[in-house]
């Protein structure tokens, strides 16, 4: 009987799977791509973020102002200013 020294059940670590360095640029440009396109999404483009907050400054504030005029005519009590109408004969 051989005596040795190996012990048979016993299963060495496995290390970590080497990913080719194309793959590596790959996952970093798919990443920085995303990152890039969140930010278009947030802070730009048709509807980002940015431009809905602004549209919705631009309609409170024309709000403001329709009731500020509003209650200098009822302060004063002016009729609504009309718009000349143009007779066309």
């Amino acid at each position: 009987m051989q005596i040795t020294k190996k012990n048979y059940y016993y299963r060495k670590p496995r290390g970590k799977k080497k990913s080719s360095k194309y793959k590596i640029w790959i996952y970093r440009l798919v990443k920085i791509g995303f990152s890039l396109w969140f930010l278009y999404l947030f802070l730009g483009g048709q509807y980002g973020l940015v431009k809905i907050i602004a549209l919705y400054t631009n309609i409170k504030n024309t709000e403001k102002a329709t009731e500020k005029m509003e209650a200098e005519r009822i302060q004063t009590h002016l009729p609504l200013k009309k718009l000349p109408v143009k007779n066309w004969q």
